[in-house]
Parts: structure tokens; sequence; C-alpha cells
């Protein structure tokens, strides 16, 4: 448990290895599903990892098990310091590639081109700002909000990716990572956008959106497995989509 500060902690964590939370939202997940005030355990499913090019960050993105919704357990270095974060994937957002997002009506995702009847999808840049709309509950009632989320300092980061397990012919990936943040009173000020792939041609990469929240490390205990081990998915992951994506 005292090396949960140190970077070399989480690069050791295979697939098949178990992950406790036991942060507010995980508690609240755990009594709405009837099992008490506690936390949750998870098996890692699979494991992203990015490094930025310049070394500047990595993130460390574990999938964990859930049979209602895509949750990630996401940890990023920055020299030798630790942050940790989960995110979910909201279902207003399905994951796809370039030409996917703007002929399906998401242009809010990028800046618009200059001549917007002659552009590539690849060359397209990400919004500095995202507004976002939300259920809040209010004395019972359920309303919406409009979140602004606002692109972090470091702007839009570039770097390589790869996947535990190995997935055979795709060893390693270009991706692109952009945090945004939000000073507003909300449960999930975090939202990460991931674009994965998308060198071999001008549609862009697989596009996905994940919103979250940033835990305190004595919120999460990890038990190793020694060794990977093959999990079975209750899901199509997500990963699987960019290999049929991308293939």
């Amino acid at each position: 448990m005292f090396d949960k500060d140190k970077p070399d902690f989480w690069r050791e964590i295979h697939p098949g290895s178990t992950i406790t939370l036991t942060d507010e939202q995980s508690i609240s997940d755990s009594m709405e599903r009837g099992e008490g005030i506690k936390g949750r355990d998870y098996i890692v499913e699979s494991v992203w990892k990015i490094r930025q090019e310049d070394g500047f960050a990595e993130w460390l993105l574990f999938n964990l098990d859930d049979e209602d919704q895509e949750i990630w357990l996401v940890v990023k270095i920055v020299d030798q310091n630790v942050g940790i974060f989960v995110y979910y994937e909201p279902d207003e957002f399905a994951a796809g590639n370039r030409r996917d997002v703007i002929e399906r009506g998401d242009l809010w995702l990028f800046n618009e081109p200059d001549d917007v009847d002659n552009f590539r999808f690849d060359e397209l840049k990400f919004v500095r700002e995202i507004l976002w709309t939300v259920d809040i509950e209010d004395d019972g009632d359920v309303k919406e909000k409009e979140i602004l989320y606002q692109l972090k300092g470091q702007g839009v980061l570039y770097g390589s990716c790869r996947h535990d397990p190995i997935q055979p012919g795709l060893e390693r990936i270009m991706a692109t990572v952009i945090e945004y943040d939000t000073s507003e009173d909300y449960e999930n000020p975090e939202l990460m956008i991931l674009e994965l792939g998308g060198e071999k041609g001008d549609e862009g990469g697989l596009i996905s959106l994940m919103v979250g929240s940033n835990i305190n490390m004595s919120e999460v205990e990890v038990l190793k497995s020694q060794k990977e081990l093959p999990v079975e998915r209750k899901k199509p992951s997500i990963w699987m989509k960019a290999l049929k994506k991308l293939s």
C-alpha cells in the first residue's frame, strides 16, 4: 500500500488483477445496486498504455469489468507524480472515427474548418471548450444542466499507445489525449477525449469520450496478479472496436 505514489507500482498491474474503489461515487453505485455501503471490486480486463511523444506524461488506462457501463481507472504520471482518476463513457457519445462523428452530427467536437465544403477529416482541430448537458437531481426532480469543460493548459498531446494483452499485428499505434476540466460544482469535473490510430487514412482514428473525477490514493486498493491472466469480457471492449475500425 505504501508504493501507490510510485509510478512503477501502477506499471506492474496486469489484466486479471483486482481493483477495489471506495470513492464516494463507487459507494453510491454499490448502494444503488443493493450491495450495501461498501466499495466495488473490479477485475482488470485490459490496459491501455499511452506515452506522450516528448515524455511529458504517461497514462495507464485500466478497463474494469462492469456489466452496465464502461469504467476506467486512469493513472496519469508526470515525472514521478501520480494522479488517479475514475472515468466512465457516457451513453450519449458513441465511439467512432472522425468521419463517423461528423456525419452523425457531433460537429461541436471540432473547430469549424475554413472551407466547410472541402476539408480533410484528419486536419480538423479539437475545440478548446465543450458544453456538456447532464441530468442533475434537485429535491427529487431531475433537471438538465449545462457544464462547461475547458481544455487544460498542456493542450492537445500526442504519443503512442500499446495494449495489454498484446494484439497481434497492432502492437503500437498513434494516440491523441485531450484533457478538459470544469470549475463548476459537478460530481464529474474531468473530461477526456482519446483518439487512437488514424495514421493510415484520412478519416481519423477511433475517438472515445470519458467523464469522471480525481480520487485519492486511499480510495483505491490493488491486488496484483503476478502474471497476466486471461479475462473473459462481460461486454465488447472499445479496444476491439478500435481493432475492427483500424483493420
